[in-house]
């Protein structure tokens, strides 16, 4: 009888040492969870004018390149080109590329369902930043756009790109 009485207490010892290590091993897991999930939420861009938000723009912008609809794709895009600059003897540098060559970088991504698209993030200087990745030809291919709410739309800065 007391053999069992002994066995009994070890294997109430053993449960109580599993369930705290249980919990605690989930107190853990919740905190680093709990801090990274919080980081990202904290980041909620607005809806523009039209209700839509900015992987909504990047999804539009690839699929009316998918299309080749390259005048309406130019019209998500603001600003002046930074590939335009005034050398020091007052002449002008233009490195701009047409929009179509631009766009070319996407050619072959043919599927939009197979397109990777980030949640915005909190960029700098008040850019909601969306990253996207693809496969082409079994190597991964990714991008990141910089967007601000221009005249009530969602735009992606021209900026370097064409």
């Amino acid at each position: 009888m007391h053999g069992n009485a002994f066995v009994m207490g070890i294997n109430l010892g053993g449960q109580k040492m599993r369930t705290k290590l249980i919990l605690l091993s989930f107190l853990i897991f919740i905190f680093f969870t709990g801090c990274g999930k919080k980081s990202q939420e904290e980041y909620n861009p607005p809806r523009d004018n039209n209700g839509t938000l900015p992987q909504d723009t990047v999804r539009n912008f690839i699929q009316l390149v998918i299309k080749k609809d390259f005048d309406n794709a130019r019209k998500l895009w603001y600003g002046e080109s930074s590939r335009i600059s005034k050398l020091s003897d007052g002449s002008v540098h233009d490195a701009t590329i047409p929009f179509e060559e631009f766009c070319s970088y996407y050619k072959n991504i043919t599927n939009i369902s197979k397109l990777k698209i980030s949640e915005p993030y909190e960029g700098k200087s008040g850019f909601s930043m969306v990253y996207i990745e693809w496969l082409e030809n079994e190597q991964r291919k990714a991008h990141t756009f910089g967007l601000k709410i221009i005249n009530g739309e969602w735009k992606m800065e021209r900026g370097s790109y064409w």
